[in-house]
């Protein structure tokens, strides 16, 4: 049957067969290969030497992926080769650690001990920083001077530290501190005012500051305070009043005047009013009878010629005598008056909100945009807005101010035109590629496809005339010798024109008549 087609058939078939051998080849190779999976990414040239150093022992199949940084194995064994590399330190990190001593040599000096001991810190303090989310990778150089006897010649330690951020991630000030604080904590005698940290641009995150230099880091400190202060008042008015003018049509700056001094004083305060009596002492004394009389004293008095000389006689004698003592307490209030320091003394908030818009027809029929300022009473409200959220207070001599002026939108247009463009040309990329494909598909199936069809279907329409040429020649003869009968019963005595009654069955049936002469043809060719 095939042998019976065309040129033009019998090639699209080879052709057709050629694409579904080639689609089946190419399938198979790639099925039937080892699939790959990825054991490790984002590794160090050290980790990645020694990882296919340990796969070639293993006599396991490799493949560097992302200019080296990268690992594949066969799916089957990643989980295996993860935990026996992971018990084998791998990857270190960039660095090797604290299992640089599982393995001593015999007679090793202190001076290497000592480079062992530093290099291992070193590893142990990479891997550490490079868990942390933002880090991809670090380096970390410790200089530990020799121990001395006099403390003059004594000198500090010192360290450095390089880190790889991944992407545009940043680190924060307190995540830059932590780091510092982080490699402090594990030297010996190092000072985290001694540790510089830069990123990979050569980017300076941390200065040595000197330690006893409280004066700065409290000045640093109130700083970071202010701006912090400041910052979340602005957020606070900002997203406040974009609720009612729309998003980016309000800016907002504050001004805070912070008192971060710090005062404690002791008052003693004195009611002479309250006073109360604390102790009371009382001393009485009485005296009551008479006096007895009494001569001369000495030896004139013991004379015989004294004797006679009449001597007054005595007379009673009362006394009486009263002491009191009385000690009052004043009333006394002792007071210890602390007061913190950032106290907000003053705050300045100014406010920039767009106005309106209206469109505007021109003569030449072009729509421009009228600007147009908001109004007093708008401008009162907002104003009434921002003080109550801020707090306001006229004591401290507070003030807002609220004004209303026209934004600049060109960058926004620009970047509206140029975010326009972008995804237009997108579109057409886009738009352009399916069209390919569905234009590919037509002409597949248009020029390759719906031919080789039509071809198969012809061809199996073909053989199944074939099929039933014989039956349809013997329906020719059948009808032949029936016609040929009845014109015998009209018309006795008259011959049969046979080639008239052929004529007629052919125009009875041309398409059978059609193939019955194909067929002949094709025999006689035979």
């Amino acid at each position: 049957m095939f042998a019976e087609l065309p040129a033009g058939k019998k090639v699209a078939i080879a052709a057709f067969g050629l694409l579904v051998l080639a689609g089946i080849l190419v399938a198979s190779y790639f099925s039937g290969g080892e699939e790959y999976s990825l054991l490790y990414a984002n590794l160090s040239q050290e980790d990645a030497l020694s990882i296919s150093e340990k796969l070639k022992e293993r006599k396991i199949q490799y493949k560097l992926e992302l200019g080296g940084n990268a690992i594949s194995v066969p799916v089957k064994d990643v989980y295996q080769l993860r935990l026996e590399l992971a018990g084998e330190g791998l990857p270190s990190g960039g660095g090797v650690g604290f299992e640089i001593f599982d393995k001593t040599s015999f007679g090793m000096t202190e001076f290497v001990q000592k480079l062992n001991y530093r290099r291992a810190l070193q590893g142990e303090l990479q891997r550490t920083i490079n868990s942390i989310g933002a880090v991809q990778s670090s380096r970390v150089h410790i200089s530990i001077p020799t121990k001395s006897l006099f403390d003059e010649d004594k000198q500090k330690a010192t360290a450095s530290v390089v880190l790889k951020l991944k992407g545009n991630k940043k680190l924060s000030k307190q995540q830059v501190e932590g780091v510092t604080h982080l490699v402090a904590s594990s030297v010996e005698g190092l000072s985290p005012s001694e540790i510089t940290v830069v990123d990979s641009s050569g980017a300076i995150l941390s200065l040595p500051e000197d330690g006893d230099d409280e004066a700065t880091k409290l000045s640093n400190k109130q700083m970071d305070y202010r701006k912090n202060y400041e910052s979340e008042i602005e957020k606070r008015v900002r997203t406040m009043l974009e609720k009612a003018v729309g998003t980016g049509k309000a800016i907002v700056r504050v001004s805070a005047l912070i008192d971060f001094k710090q005062e404690q004083r002791t008052e003693e305060l004195y009611d002479p009013e309250g006073q109360v009596a604390r102790s009371e002492q009382r001393n009485d004394e009485k005296t009551v009878g008479a006096r007895l009389p009494a001569g001369v004293a000495g030896v004139q008095g013991n004379l015989p010629e004294s004797a006679a000389v009449a001597m007054p006689g005595g007379k009673p004698a009362e006394t009486e005598k009263s002491n009191r003592t009385v000690n009052y307490e004043v009333n006394k209030v002792v007071k210890t008056i602390f007061e913190p320091g950032a106290l907000v003394k003053k705050l300045s908030v100014a406010v920039m909100v767009d106005g309106k818009y209206k469109e505007v027809k021109g003569q030449d029929g072009k729509v421009s945009r009228d600007f147009q300022h908001i109004s007093a009473e708008e401008k009162t409200t907002l104003q009434n807005l921002v003080r109550t959220a801020i707090g306001f207070d006229a004591n401290r001599q507070d003030a807002v101010t609220v004004e209303s002026m026209q934004f600049d939108e060109t960058p926004v247009a620009e970047e509206a035109q140029t975010l326009a463009a972008d995804a237009q040309r997108e579109f057409a990329l886009a738009l352009a590629k399916y069209a390919g494909i569905g234009i590919a598909g037509a002409v597949l199936f248009f020029f390759l496809l719906r031919p080789l069809t039509k071809a198969v279907g012809r061809t199996n329409l073909e053989s199944e005339e074939l099929k039933a040429l014989p039956l349809m020649i013997a329906k020719m003869e059948e009808d032949i010798n029936r016609l040929a009968a009845k014109k015998n019963e009209k018309n006795e005595g008259e011959e049969l024109d046979y080639r008239k009654r052929l004529s007629e069955v052919i125009a009875a049936n041309p398409e059978q008549a059609a193939e019955l002469v194909r067929s002949w043809i094709k025999k006689a060719k035979t």
